[in-house]
């Protein structure tokens, strides 16, 4: 820029203020990252603290989804934190009230420590995204809000902090402001706030004094309470990684392709089931298998066996096909492919034939399978001890949740995932798959056991027993069975009849 004697004095001093002015833009925001030190205590007046803590909840729910980001508040006036409830990242993935997900809203350290025990298993100290040699951290990453003064904090997390997770501490309590530079203080009631400075480079302090951080955002309860509610009625569709999963196998054009198996005769059992394709025995791809290809563009064909209230096609469902369609190779690819997705712990089978036993006798020995029985025709006798066996199993699942305090076993298996966190064990209750081939060849021979199926259905379906029927047609007796069927899987038939019925929705 010219000096001042180059230039008119009036014009040369506009042009100097033109560029100081201009050398600066203001309003922009000032991050805060998560992932660079294990906490944050906001120090000011009560209401500032508020104000900026609903701001940063409200900021990380619109820019993150729950799979990414999920919050939690502990507080002694759970009163002032009634809006969060409708916020879906406040919503505990692993536990249900009347309401849908429980709200992770807790009135003591105690409470919290209880409840969330499996949040800090396996997990080391934190640290920080810069000084970390992985570019991988847990996800998702915890925002726990402390809004209550507790010695028990102490026990709960060291100076360290926990890996995945961010404290943010509203109390200003000695416990959190003992390191200087995560402390956030309000210096006025403008909401100014200072901070101890850092390197932009490599987050190091470089200075012992405070300066200007940021002008501090203030959203009033009313306005984060308008927009909790307009939050409230959006879920998450679909975790992106389980989104960038699928788009890793949409090139896969066989099954054994799609769980990553190159050769079948050295499967890697043990990496199959624990690797990063393993499916949570509580997760949304619990039960989805792909089991054929379209005809059209050789895609793969999924059936999805859970239930219709968690976005399945069951949990029971019928296969149909005359001598020579292929019905025996469906069933036992079905059941293998479900073999190859869930370990033994976690899905059992029990295999029954009408007949010689053909699409089951392959699976005899395999971990998986608890009995196998064939040759039904042959003794009424075994049938009705069959069915008695049934019954016995949903008593037994039923007595296992009632002494665990829950309804089934979907809430038992959220139970043990937690009580496992903690270091408690509970005995497995894995699901069942019961294959009956040939089951209406039964229904001609024991009239009865119409009814009888239908009732296990009914009554099976909250324990995670599942019915996979198949036969070489459905005709009148079965009509009362097919009203609990969900998925159908018809091959080539004898008449328009079983085609002719609402089939499964196979993605």
């Amino acid at each position: 820029m010219p000096t001042d004697i180059e230039l008119e004095p009036v014009t040369g001093k506009a042009l100097q203020e033109f560029g100081r002015y201009q050398s600066v833009v203001y309003n922009l925001p000032k991050m805060v990252s998560l992932l660079v030190e294990p906490w944050y205590s906001l120090v000011g007046e009560r209401e500032q603290v508020l104000g900026l803590t609903r701001a940063i909840i409200c900021q990380l729910a619109f820019s993150h989804g729950p799979d990414h980001v999920q919050m939690i508040v502990v507080t002694s006036d759970p009163d002032r934190w009634d809006w969060v409830k409708w916020i879906p990242h406040f919503g505990d993935p692993r536990r249900r009230d009347a309401a849908g997900n429980a709200r992770m809203v807790y009135t003591s350290v105690r409470e919290f420590a209880t409840e969330q025990a499996e949040l800090f298993a396996g997990r080391g100290s934190f640290t920080p995204r810069h000084a970390s040699s992985s570019a991988e951290t847990p996800t998702p990453h915890h925002v726990i809000i402390s809004d209550i003064e507790d010695p028990q904090w102490e026990y709960v997390i060291s100076s360290e902090g926990v890996d995945g997770v961010t404290f943010f501490d509203l109390t200003g309590s000695p416990l959190w402001t003992g390191v200087p530079q995560r402390v956030l203080r309000f210096t006025d009631s403008a909401g100014v706030i200072e901070t101890l400075p850092r390197d932009r480079d490599t987050w190091m302090v470089i200075d012992d004094n405070a300066w200007f951080f940021a002008l501090a955002d203030q959203m009033s309860e009313a306005d984060a309470e308008q927009f909790a509610h307009q939050m409230a009625h959006w879920r998450l569709a679909e975790a992106y990684e389980e989104i960038g999963q699928r788009v890793v196998q949409l090139g896969a054009r066989d099954i054994l392709s799609y769980y990553g198996i190159d050769d079948a005769g050295e499967i890697d059992f043990n990496t199959l089931w624990s690797g990063s394709g393993r499916r949570d025995l509580l997760s949304r791809s619990r039960l989805r298998i792909p089991f054929g290809n379209r005809a059209d563009n050789g895609e793969l064909l999924f059936l999805d066996m859970k239930s219709l209230d968690e976005g399945g096609d069951g949990p029971h469902g019928v296969m149909s096909g005359t001598t020579g369609s292929g019905k025996s190779s469906l069933v036992r690819t079905v059941i293998a492919s479900l073999m190859l997705a869930h370990p033994p712990e976690e899905l059992q089978f029990v295999l029954a034939d009408l007949k010689g036993g053909s699409a089951v006798k392959p699976f005899d020995g395999v971990p998986h399978v608890s009995r196998i029985i064939t040759d039904l025709e042959d003794d009424q006798a075994l049938m009705e001890r069959f069915l008695e066996a049934m019954w016995g199993e949903i008593a037994r699942r039923k007595e296992i949740c009632f002494s665990a305090g829950v309804d089934g076993a979907k809430e038992y298996n959220e139970l043990r995932a937690r009580m496992k966190a903690r270091g408690e064990d509970m005995p497995p209750l894995p699901m069942l798959v019961v294959v009956i081939d040939e089951f209406y060849e039964w229904f001609r021979i024991m009239p009865t056991a119409v009814d009888v199926l239908d009732s296990i259905g009914r009554q099976g379906r909250a324990y995670w027993v599942h019915l996979m029927m198949a036969s070489q047609t459905i005709e009148s007796r079965a009509e009362k069975l097919m009203e609990n069927m969900g998925y159908r899987l018809v091959l080539k038939a004898q008449t328009a009849g079983p085609r002719r019925r609402p089939a499964c929705r196979t993605r």
